[in-house]
């Protein structure tokens, strides 16, 4: 008898410790609640995404708002929303450090998304020559559209991203109404190499405070991109950052901590005006066949092709006394419309541009433009 007891209390401890292990793996919610589904995992703090029900009638979502007891949202599995059709906008919140492959995969209805990064961490290297980590600096996992995933969908569009210095490309599929991306970092934070590069489809990108640079080719060839906003506190716009972006028509004054812009940087874009200030400095062909009409200098010094093929460039305005022009900085090229400014000799830097020499140009009194031309 006393074997028998002993035998049943032994199964009914065993029955309490399973019961109370399943409690604590259990996710939030419970394993059918409608909504997010998270938990936490072994030897973790945070809680982790693993999963989302649909919710009648709701289209958005703050993943933030499920932060709960000190305990917060730390990651997003590979597939968590995959195939959601109901969601028109997600809130990454910056408590998140990982989002998995494909997080986002085939979401049909999706318009807008809120992250902290760009790509699956917020390990970042703006430029090849300013490497922040021992990781290979090119990686896809640092790309916008690796946490979409690479299955065709309904309501879907491939985007071919580059990535490796362009040499490497990986076709992933985007919901075609995702048109605003917003990037709100939790540190100081540069938008990483080639993060959106060659993508066709985001039309508005937000930034917060905490970005401080765009990194090379960032923005390469993003036919569509219209604006960037929140750019106050970039300092350096990296080589071919916004090269191709032909819809882009930036506004520097808005890059108010502004120390540079590399090579080539808004070659091919859609800028219409440009006041160049000391304090800048400037990498050669950085407006290089641009949709530039007007141009203010107040700096000492146009850059090597810095407005080559600018064919529709008509106007610069020069409010310095010497100026030091590098080769090509003005070759507008043929056909181009006739740009109107008063020179000094140098005539090879407008090798092919429709000037008209000594011409009184508008708006500049004769001691505004004795220029000081180098042939370098």
């Amino acid at each position: 008898m006393k074997r028998f007891f002993k035998i049943a209390f032994l199964t009914l401890v065993m029955a309490i410790c399973a019961i109370s292990a399943v409690a604590c793996s259990a996710p939030a919610g419970g394993e059918n609640a409608s909504g997010l589904l998270y938990k936490k995992f072994k030897g973790d703090d945070f809680y982790t995404v693993y999963g989302y029900v649909q919710e009648e009638g709701v289209t958005e979502i703050d993943i933030g708002d499920y932060n709960k007891d000190g305990v917060v949202i730390g990651a997003i599995k590979a597939g968590a929303f995959k195939n959601n059709n109901t969601l028109k906008s997600v809130i990454v919140p910056d408590t998140v450090t990982e989002i998995g492959a494909g997080a986002f995969a085939g979401m049909q209805k999706l318009e807008e998304i809120t992250l902290p990064f760009v790509g699956t961490s917020a390990v970042s290297d703006p430029s090849y020559n300013d490497q922040s980590s021992t990781e290979k600096a090119t990686d896809v996992k640092r790309t916008f559209c690796y946490v979409f995933g690479t299955e065709a969908f309904n309501y879907g569009i491939s985007v071919t991203q580059k990535y490796n210095s362009g040499e490497g490309t990986a076709t992933y599929y985007l919901p075609m109404n995702l048109k605003t991306v917003n990037i709100m970092p939790k540190e100081d934070y540069a938008i990483p190499m080639f993060a959106f590069a060659q993508n066709n489809l985001v039309e508005n990108v937000v930034l917060t405070e905490k970005v401080v640079g765009i990194g090379d080719s960032a923005f390469l060839g993003c036919t569509a991109l219209k604006s960037v906003t929140g750019v106050v506190n970039v300092e350096i716009i990296y080589e071919n950052a916004f090269n191709g972006c032909s819809n882009y028509n930036v506004n520097l004054a808005e890059y108010t901590a502004l120390t540079e812009i590399k090579d080539g940087a808004f070659e091919s874009s859609g800028i219409k005006t440009v006041n160049l200030v000391t304090g800048v400095t400037y990498g050669d062909r950085v407006f290089k066949n641009s949709a530039l009409t007007s141009v203010t200098v107040n700096c000492d010094k146009l850059t090597y092709a810095m407005f080559y093929g600018c064919k529709n460039l008509a106007e610069i305005k020069i409010n310095v006394s010497s100026l030091l022009i590098k080769d090509y900085a003005l070759d507008l090229q043929n056909d181009a419309k006739v740009c109107v400014i008063k020179i000094a000799g140098g005539e090879t830097a407008f090798n092919g541009a429709n000037v008209v020499k000594g011409s009184m140009y508008k708006g500049i009194s004769d001691e505004k433009t004795s220029l000081s031309i180098e042939e370098i």
